[in-house]
């Protein structure tokens, strides 16, 4: 007597339930979705420390470009982004400030200037890069600026944490924005 999950010599099958329980298949569904939310959460992640790399280069940029206008025009205030903590975009002069507009925040949607503990409330979240005097109170200068960002997850940027930065006069890299 052949075994019941055998076929016969005729080819018939008996008692063969042929394909996938509901269970393995639940548990295959289960282990793609695992895998599915694991790839997604890493993309997040990968994406999130990229934005950072590029805030930091930026700001590193923009305290360049003003640290070469220094050399041109010391002690010149700065054009078309007069108000406390206006996004550096909308400066316009003197020189090579105006390159200035060329940089953004990588995110989308950061058109809310980031603004420093004089402001009262200081970001707490992505924002756009702003500029200020080095104490916070007023319009930044060739001599006295600050350029405020916000680094939204740190991780491989070696000591930098979630938070509120400033690059001030002389390229100094300080966390918080006053």
């Amino acid at each position: 007597m052949p075994h019941k999950n055998m076929s016969n010599v005729k080819g018939q099958w008996s008692n063969v339930n042929p394909g996938f329980t509901r269970i393995e298949l639940a548990v295959v569904v289960g282990i793609y979705i695992l895998l599915f939310v694991f790839v997604v959460i890493a993309r997040q992640t990968t994406r999130a420390e990229s934005r950072d790399v590029q805030r930091l280069s930026d700001a590193r940029q923009l305290s360049s470009i003003i640290e070469n206008q220094y050399i041109d025009t010391p002690n010149e205030m700065l054009f078309g982004c007069s108000s406390l903590y206006a996004l550096v975009n909308t400066c316009t002069g003197p020189g090579k400030i105006s390159q200035l507009k060329d940089l953004k925040d990588p995110s989308a949607g950061s058109s809310n200037p980031c603004k420093g503990i004089s402001s009262g409330f200081a970001s707490q979240g992505v924002c756009g890069y702003s500029i200020s005097n080095m104490e916070g109170n007023g319009s930044a200068s060739t001599d006295s600026y600050q350029i405020c960002f916000f680094i939204e997850r740190g991780g491989k940027i070696q000591g930098f944490s979630k938070g509120l930065y400033r690059i001030e006069t002389g390229g100094i890299l300080k966390q918080g924005c006053n």
